[in-house]
């Protein structure tokens, strides 16, 4: 008997984002302020992959 083909590939997609002036940023806001809004944006891209089904 042949042996089953047990082979998957599946397409993988990689997001990189860089939030530019993000060190000047916390030196002009302070660092809890700009903290916060770096957290956001991760915040926004998490809801975002989340309307993918393996995001």
């Amino acid at each position: 008997m042949p042996a089953e083909n047990t082979d998957h590939r599946q397409l993988v997609a990689l997001v990189f984002t860089d939030l530019v002036g993000s060190t000047q940023l916390k030196q002009d806001l302070g660092d809890r302020e700009g903290l916060a809004l770096i957290q956001r944006h991760h915040a926004l891209v998490r809801e975002i992959l989340r309307a993918f089904r393996d995001g």
